[in-house]
């Protein structure tokens, strides 16, 4: 892989580095990896409109905003203690998970200061 800081990204791109950063990548793998199981997720987690197509568009510094502003939001998952599979850390269907989301992560660092 090269790192080209100066590169545009498409959609599909940043799909993907969404997605692995909230650990939704086992999803995203499960229907069809790169690039439809990622596209499947965004739209599954309303990155975007249910009737998205551009997956190959550049993504300008708008459109980047706001897939990480509908991504603040969204519980992220972890590896699951005693499975195979993920749990979502929305604080609903495992109590001893708390609802931790990237809000939540950046709020609790600025505390910490």
């Amino acid at each position: 892989m090269t790192f080209r800081p100066n590169d545009h990204i498409i959609y599909n791109d940043a799909f993907k580095m969404i997605v692995e950063a909230i650990n939704y990548s086992f999803f995203a793998e499960t229907n069809g990896g790169y690039p439809a199981g990622y596209q499947t997720v965004a739209k599954d987690l309303e990155l975007v409109a249910r009737d998205f197509v551009n997956y190959t568009h550049k993504v300008n510094r708008y459109e980047a905003g706001v897939l990480i502003y509908n991504v603040l939001d969204i519980p992220i998952a972890r590896k699951a203690d005693n499975e195979d599979g993920f749990v979502l850390m929305d604080g609903v269907y495992d109590t001893t998970s708390p609802r931790m989301t990237l809000r939540m992560l950046h709020d609790k660092s600025q505390t910490q200061e």
